[in-house]
């Protein structure tokens, strides 16, 4: 049950989001709006209507956006009780962003700054603010309805094409470890872009490749509920991919980049890659040798997560005390 002065707000819809104000048992308000200036005119106002009216105790909210920061930095200025708690992801941590002085400015009147991992946290006190970190809580999953793909053996590749994705890697790998031969199919999620491939469209489709395009939420959890095991890589040191809590909240084995942020956090009951095309197809031939043994460590790995997940919302409620004094 969530406490009705506390607020999450957000202006995109974002499974962290959701599943962050349960964790700290707050309302969760999420406004939308097409894109463009009159976006920021239009959110801007609702939020500080909702606020006014509200009065919430305790408001959290996503950075980025940084307008919605500045919005509730401005509400804090007029009604002092409140406690500000800013969710920064690693783009509004990026020093050489030309708005990293704003950020910078929202953190220092918060109460307290969320990250998604401890290597961030110096970040933030550089910036003068005061910082936790708490990776994405596991998400609740609700029902699924349709959707599957009626094969046995599909890896499903989260991934939204971006630059830091070893996308051409993966493929290379999968291609030159024969399993497709043995049946295993790789499923790519989001919209492709073909220009940074190496081979054709049509190549990659012959060797067991697909790309699946745009799933909407409901497909998505179809797909890591039904994969043989998931995958999501980033060459970025400090990130911690959405994809590696989505798979275990539907208990999916993963195999994600071996990054120090992951690989302190989820311990070693995941398997890692240092996103090389050799260690890559070395790590897809041990997970398809050892599926079984390694499906039963996932259990382990979730309950490490809960744990960790639990002990974080105590520390936020106890730096808000804190810092209320």
């Amino acid at each position: 049950m969530f406490n009705v002065k506390h607020v999450w707000i957000t202006w995109e819809r974002q499974t962290r989001n959701r599943s962050m104000a349960k964790a700290v048992h707050a309302e969760y308000i999420e406004y939308a709006y097409k894109k463009g200036l009159l976006r920021y005119i239009v959110l801007s106002l609702k939020t500080l209507s909702f606020l006014i009216k509200r009065k919430p105790e305790i408001i959290y909210f996503q950075n980025p956006s940084v307008v919605l920061g500045l919005v509730c930095t401005l509400y804090g200025f007029f009604f002092r009780h409140v406690k500000l708690v800013g969710d920064y992801h690693n783009c509004a941590l990026d020093e050489s962003s030309r708005l990293f002085f704003l950020s910078k400015f929202i953190a220092r009147h918060c109460s307290l700054v969320i990250v998604t991992n401890s290597s961030l946290e110096h970040i933030v006190a550089k910036m003068g603010g005061i910082a936790i970190s708490f990776p994405d809580p596991l998400p609740d999953v609700g029902p699924f309805e349709g959707g599957h793909l009626q094969k046995t053996k599909d890896i499903v590749f989260v991934t939204s094409w971006a630059n830091d994705e070893p996308i051409n890697e993966v493929l290379s790998a999968f291609i030159t470890s024969d399993l497709h031969n043995e049946g295993v199919s790789l499923l790519m999620t989001g919209r492709p872009r073909f220009d940074r491939l190496t081979s054709s469209q049509k190549f990659y489709n012959q060797h067991g490749i697909v790309f699946l395009g745009f799933v909407d939420e409901m497909r998505y959890w179809a797909l890591l509920e039904s994969a043989y095991f998931v995958i999501d890589l980033t060459t970025r040191e400090n990130c911690m991919v959405c994809g590696a809590y989505e798979a275990l909240a539907v208990e999916r084995m993963l195999l994600l980049s071996g990054n120090k942020a992951t690989t302190e956090y989820f311990g070693c009951g995941l398997t890692y890659t240092n996103n090389t095309v050799e260690d890559i197809r070395e790590k897809l031939l041990f997970i398809n040798s050892n599926i079984h043994n390694l499906n039963e460590q996932v259990f382990d790995v979730i309950s490490l997560v809960v744990k960790k997940q639990s002990d974080n919302v105590q520390r936020i409620k106890s730096l808000l005390e804190i810092t209320a004094k």
